[in-house]
């Protein structure tokens, strides 16, 4: 494991080639170099799909191939290629998973996004009101919800059509039907 690569997730120089966060490594599973994944993908075992995900922190990233998966309740367990023991796992505890945005699956409808091509987006409002940037999502199991930050951070459903009108990616900005009161 060690192919260490450099990327800063947070400046990409074009959107395919920008870290996706998918989830976390909690702990060592077991004596043979298997790790416990908190899964930020939906449904969890999604992250299980790639045959090569990014381990690390910050700017340091390193390039490793899955071998295996098991879904274990809540949690997902990975084992990674070149991690062939309890102590080898223990040293991977509290990296975050990633993927380079360019090995998720295309989307089939204009109207689908990854959660991860909206973070950074400006948030205007029909008024040209703007909001600010959105900062994360939210899943609330009634409908996701938008963290916008700017003056204030608002929290805005995002439930199509009726308060996000439009995603603008060449302009970088969701049009909202949204009071900023809210």
């Amino acid at each position: 494991m060690n192919n260490n690569i450099r990327d800063v997730p947070d400046k990409p120089l074009n959107k395919s080639n920008r870290l996706v966060h998918l989830g976390k490594i909690l702990s060592a599973h077991g004596l043979k170099g298997w790790v416990k994944i908190k899964s930020d993908t939906s449904p969890p075992e999604n992250l299980a799909n790639f045959q090569q995900i990014l381990i690390g922190n910050k700017d340091i990233w390193e390039k490793i191939e899955l071998q295996d998966s098991r879904v274990q309740g809540k949690y997902i367990t990975l084992k990674l290629k070149g991690c062939d023991d309890r102590n080898s796992a223990e040293k991977l505890m509290g990296k975050n998973i990633s993927v380079y945005r360019s090995q998720l699956p295309e989307l089939k409808a204009e109207e689908e996004f990854y959660w991860a091509d909206l973070v950074g987006l400006s948030v205007e409002n029909l008024l040209g009101v703007k909001l600010g940037l959105v900062d994360h999502l939210i899943e609330t199991g009634s409908n996701d919800v938008l963290v916008v930050i700017g003056n204030k951070e608002h929290l805005v459903p995002f439930i199509w059509d009726d308060v996000v009108r439009e995603v603008r990616f060449e302009e970088n900005k969701i049009m909202v039907d949204w009071d900023p009161e809210f």
